[in-house]
Order: C-alpha cells, then sequence, then structure tokens
C-alpha cells in the first residue's frame, strides 16, 4: 500500500468492513531494521485499527524491540522478562492468570490507567485447540454509525472505570479479599468520546466502565449496553483464528476486542506487549506560531527574562546544530505579555534552581514522558544529555520509577513525579527518602519544577506546536 524511503512496498488486504488488514511482505528482521516501518505502522493502524502478521514467529526480544519502535513501552518489574505481558490461565506461568477471564468480555486495554496504551502487541507462542480466538470491533466505527442526536449526547458524557467492574462480569459473588484486592486500582474518569489529533472519535467502552458520572446508575448502565451492543454487532467484528507464529498489532485507542474462552488448561500462551505514544503532535498547529522577522518588539523582553539575576547554573550552548525551538518561540510570540511573566518563573526553574542539572532534567524527561510531550521531551533529552544523563537513563525515564538501574535518589525523584502528576501529592514514603537526600529549598524546587513542565506539556499540546527539523 505505500513506500518510504529505506521500504519496499509492504501490502494489505482488508479482514472486515471496518477493521483489520492482513500484512504481507514483512519479516522479523523487518521490523527492527527498516526505518521506515514503524511510521508506516502507526499509520496503517489509524486507518484499519487491526493488523495481522501470519506466520512470523517473533521471539520475545524481537517483540520487544519494534515495540519500542512504536513507542514508550509497558513494563511489569516481576514479570521475565519485564517488558512480557503472558497472556494465559495457567497460573504457573502468570500469577495473574485468574483475572484474565475478564478479558473474555469486549474492552479497550488501560482504561484504569491515567492514559491507556496506544498500540497493542500480541504474539502467539501456543494455541488452544479450540476457542481462544480474539475478536475485534471498531469504536471509531461505532461513533460514525451513531446518529447526530446520540453522537451529541455521548459527547458530553463522563464514565469512571474500575478493575472491580470487569472482574465483577466474571466472579459476582467476590470474597472480601478479592474485593479488596479490586479495588486497590483506582478507579479512572474518562470521557465517553476520545477526540483523537486525526479529527476522528471513538467510543470509550467496555468491561471496565462502571457507571456514568451525574447520571443515575440503572440509566447509565442502559446508555453503556446500548452503545456497546451496536459498536459489536457481528458485520463489525473481526475474528482472529490464532496459529502458532502470528503477531496481531491494534490501536488501543480506537478498538475494543475480547478473548473467547477457551479450556483453562489448553496451552495457549499469549506474548503481550503495550506501547504509549512519546506522542505524534497534531498535524496542523492550532496557535500558528510566528517567524522571527514577525516577532513583536515586546518579545525582546520575554526573552531576556529567562535569564535570572543570579544564575547557578549554565546557558545551554548556542554552538550550530543545537536545537533552536523556534516553533515553541514562535507560538508563545503571540503573547509576549504572558512569555514575560512564565519566562521569568521559568528561568528559575533552569538556571536559578537548587537542583543540580541533572536532577532537573530527570524531572523533565519524566513529565515528557507521562505526559506525552514530544515537544518538551525531544528538547530536554538534549539538555539531559548535557547534563550526564545516560541513554540507558534517559530509558528508564520512559520506564518509570520500577525501572532497575535507579539509585534511591532518583528512584524516588521520578515517583514524585508520578505522585504529583497523578494526585498533586508526593507520597509519604517517597517524600521521606527525598528528605533524607535534599535541603528544604530543593524539595521547593522539585514540586515547582514538576508544575512548570507540566504546565508547559499542556501548552504545548493544546496549542499544537510543531516539531522543528531540528528536532525530528
Amino acid at each position: 500500500m505505500t513506500e518510504g524511503e529505506a521500504m519496499t512496498v509492504v501490502t494489505t488486504e482488508r479482514l472486515g468492513d471496518t477493521v483489520g488488514a492482513m500484512v504481507d511482505g514483512v519479516d522479523c528482521d523487518r521490523l527492527v531494521s527498516d526505518d521506515g516501518f514503524p511510521a508506516w505502522c502507526l499509520d496503517a493502524l489509524e486507518a484499519d485499527g487491526v493488523l495481522v502478521f501470519k506466520d512470523l514467529h517473533a521471539d520475545d526480544a524481537t517483540q520487544v524491540a519494534f515495540s519500542k519502535l512504536l513507542g514508550r513501552i509497558e513494563v511489569f518489574p516481576h514479570n521475565d522478562p519485564p517488558e512480557i505481558f503472558r497472556v494465559t490461565l495457567d497460573p504457573t506461568k502468570n500469577p495473574a492468570a485468574a483475572y484474565l477471564r475478564g478479558t473474555f468480555d469486549w474492552h479497550i486495554d488501560g482504561c484504569t490507567d491515567d492514559v491507556p496504551i496506544m498500540a497493542t502487541v500480541l504474539c502467539a507462542h501456543a494455541v488452544a485447540a479450540s476457542g481462544g480466538e480474539t475478536e475485534f470491533a471498531s469504536s471509531y466505527a461505532a461513533y460514525e454509525g451513531l446518529s447526530a442526536e446520540e453522537q451529541e449526547v455521548a459527547d458530553s458524557v463522563r464514565v469512571v472505570h474500575t478493575f472491580e467492574a470487569a472482574q465483577r462480569l466474571v466472579n459476582n459473588d467476590p470474597s472480601l479479599e478479592e474485593l479488596a484486592l479490586w479495588r486497590k486500582r483506582p478507579a479512572k474518569e474518562h470521557p465517553l468520546v476520545w477526540k483523537h489529533q486525526s479529527g476522528r472519535r471513538s467510543l470509550v467502552l467496555g468491561a471496565t466502565t462502571s457507571h456514568v458520572v451525574g447520571m443515575d446508575r440503572d440509566e447509565g448502565r442502559a446508555l453503556l449496553n446500548d452503545l456497546l451492543a451496536k459498536s459489536t454487532v457481528p458485520e463489525r467484528v473481526y475474528r482472529h483464528q490464532w496459529e502458532v507464529g502470528d503477531m496481531v498489532i491494534w490501536d488501543n485507542r480506537g478498538v475494543l476486542h475480547r478473548a473467547l474462552p477457551s479450556d483453562p488448561t489448553s496451552p495457549r500462551d499469549m506474548h503481550r506487549r503495550g506501547s504509549h505514544p512519546l506522542t505524534t503532535p497534531s498535524d496542523v498547529p492550532r496557535i500558528p506560531p510566528l517567524v522571527p522577522a514577525d516577532w513583536p518588539e515586546e518579545m525582546r523582553g520575554a526573552l531576556a527574562a529567562i535569564r535570572p539575576t543570579h544564575p547557578r547554573h549554565p546557558f545551554p550552548s548556542r554552538e550550530p546544530g543545537r536545537p533552536k525551538g523556534l516553533n515553541a518561540l514562535g507560538t508563545l510570540a503571540q503573547y509576549p505579555t504572558l512569555t514575560q511573566a512564565y519566562h521569568t518563573f521559568n528561568g528559575h526553574v533552569l538556571f536559578g534552581t537548587s537542583l543540580s542539572p541533572r536532577q532537573r532534567e530527570l524531572l523533565v524527561l519524566r513529565v515528557a514522558a507521562v505526559r506525552q510531550a514530544t515537544y518538551e521531551w525531544r528538547q530536554h533529552v538534549v539538555l539531559a544529555a548535557d547534563a550526564g544523563i545516560t541513554t540507558d537513563e534517559v530509558e528508564w525515564v520512559t520506564e518509570g520509577p520500577t525501572a532497575s538501574g535507579w539509585s534511591p535518589i532518583d528512584r524516588a525523584m521520578v515517583s514524585a513525579v508520578d505522585e504529583l502528576l497523578d494526585d498533586a501529592l508526593v507520597a509519604d514514603a517517597t517524600w521521606e527518602v527525598l528528605a533524607a537526600e535534599l535541603d528544604i529549598e530543593q524539595l521547593m524546587d522539585l514540586v515547582f519544577t514538576v508544575g512548570a513542565y507540566d504546565l508547559l506539556a499542556m501548552a504545548f499540546r493544546s496549542f499544537g506546536v510543531q516539531l522543528d527539523d531540528d528536532l525530528k
């Protein structure tokens, strides 16, 4: 269907009217060595929802390497390897096997997380003699198939998702211990309709839906059940019959899926890998950047404001080839008064902070990773290298506090970012580790640094700031 500079032609064959395509012309080597293939794959997922690779026989190392090319990967620290989640009903292979019965109902992976995963890669290592197929349905097509009145209602609805809701579908009489374990996973609220950067919209439905915010429970459940039934009518479903060696990737942002039951004693063993984007910015800026020649005179003062009166740290090198950040600055030039106010604060966070440059950049990178702020990430990968952060440590930042290589203080700093972004509060255990190493000024700078770059991530993503050529 398409060609890239480093690619030969990849062909696809539609498998369903609204979801699914078979991919031909790709082997394991090409998955990880063809520079153009990951981008092609993401575009194809947007168009087809599900991509099927027959007889690929990708091992765990290949699956993980390919998933990393798609985006930031999930990590399961207690698994071996930690990047792979085994989908099996055999408790000797996966201690959480009993909970996987919840996947027999339609769902979207990660709806009890702040940001569900972008894409799921599933490889068949062993299959059941009968049952165990996976069904897929496009939640893009589901939204697009609603009437204008139904879309208007759906656009205004927010839904609470819980792990408990999914488990009750297969175990409606839990013990107190089971109930307590289910409720350890916090509830998450999502809009019923996701608005994608492409302009398309999709429904967020499935087993984890607990209730509709602000609506009578029965009325809300009836709405969700009706939408799910419309989304998964047989003519909108692709059913994949697994064979050993198959690899299937689906767009988790716009595809519902479920496993069909199989004998719990069967050898079925699927290896799953999920990827988050370090996100693709919107194709068109919402606020167009001004070229430097068109910057208002007030922008001089706004730029100067980033230099604190008493800097503690050097300013970045301005040698040729370094990123200039012109799209970001050009966007901010649309409102120089606001920019000057923010730069005064940001100048302290960057150059006047009591934190070391290395500590500062660990915090900023983790904010960018969690918030999927590509522009912020690309800029600060360069500054992180200046501060002595290694490429391995950059990888650990994407994995989060569970990465195995952190020192106790670095792990606590990365944990603090996650806790602040999730709950606006550093947990007591994390604070204790931080306070043993950092003084009061450093503790305060830590919190304000996370806030400053969370704010900037919101701005860059909401304004649609595009990557400059020197950041691509």
